[in-house]
């Protein structure tokens, strides 16, 4: 399968947008297909760098891929139908001052390059530390000369006090009017498959904020949490179809709670009207 095949189908669901890994490895010249595959079928791509996933370490490669040339060229090129997801759950633990002394200065090499497109930034410790975000993401967006910034917590931990947790963390970035998204979450805690998840306390909170959600994930390429032949994060069985859709949460949060994407995604105007094509 070639990299967005399974996007015209994804669309069909309803959704506005779909975010889709990478690697330092691969060269920025072959993303540009995959990004008009997505605009191609009205969906905004977020485009993700997965190299520092739980490794802080690895955000010098983050922050030379993005900053490259060839790089820096596609980003421009799509600048105004794109979200750049800058690094994928980056690090473990690592202090407010480290995450805001690099993700500040890589905002302000691509900002200084002419990028103008909204950038996200995931929480800390594997995209969980959301109490964390909340204390960085304000001096973020100041020092963003654009003001343009996202930030994005993946919810995957378990316990009777998530539901709660997600309530406070969530209405806590509505009130401070900070750009805020469930960036991941899915039915179990990776690496602990018999945790649940409240994934539907997930999506009802952000539908009674007003807030965006992305799950986790159309196609799950690693197989955490095997359930038989496919794993319990994989929403469709063939990686590609919508008619191969999972029964259970799947459908649930695709197609038919009341704040399944299906029920509740917009697409803007100029999505829309052709404007990004």
């Amino acid at each position: 399968d070639r990299p967005g095949d399974s996007f015209p189908e994804i669309a069909k669901t309803g959704a506005n947008t779909v975010r889709f890994m990478w690697l330092t490895m691969i060269e920025p010249s072959e993303v540009v297909q995959t990004l008009q595959r997505a605009v191609d079928s009205k969906l905004i791509p977020i485009w993700e760098l997965h190299d520092a996933t739980g490794d802080w370490s690895k955000m010098a490669d983050i922050e030379a891929y993005w900053t490259s040339p060839t790089t820096l060229d596609i980003l421009k090129r799509f600048d105004t139908k794109m979200i750049v997801n800058l690094a994928n759950e980056a690090g473990a633990t690592v202090s407010n001052q480290e995450l805001t002394t690099v993700y500040s200065r890589l905002v302000s090499k691509l900002r200084d390059a002419g990028v103008k497109a909204p950038l996200m930034i995931d929480a800390s410790g594997w995209g969980r530390n959301a109490e964390q975000l909340l204390e960085i993401a304000p001096i973020l967006l100041n020092q963003d000369p654009l003001h343009n910034l996202i930030f994005s917590w993946h919810v995957y931990d378990s316990g009777s006090d998530q539901p709660a947790r997600i309530q406070r963390v969530a209405s806590s970035f509505k009130q401070q009017k900070l750009p805020f998204i469930i960036g991941e979450f899915g039915p179990k805690s990776p690496g602990a498959c018999h945790l649940d998840v409240p994934w539907l306390e997930v999506i009802r909170t952000a539908q009674q904020l007003g807030l965006g959600y992305l799950p986790w994930s159309w196609d799950n390429f690693n197989g955490d949490c095997e359930d038989g032949e496919f794993s319990v994060f994989d929403l469709v069985t063939d990686g590609i179809h919508l008619s191969t859709l999972r029964s259970g949460w799947a459908t649930e949060v695709i197609m038919t709670d009341a704040a399944s994407i299906n029920k509740t995604s917009r697409r803007t105007a100029w999505q829309e009207q052709g404007r990004c094509q």
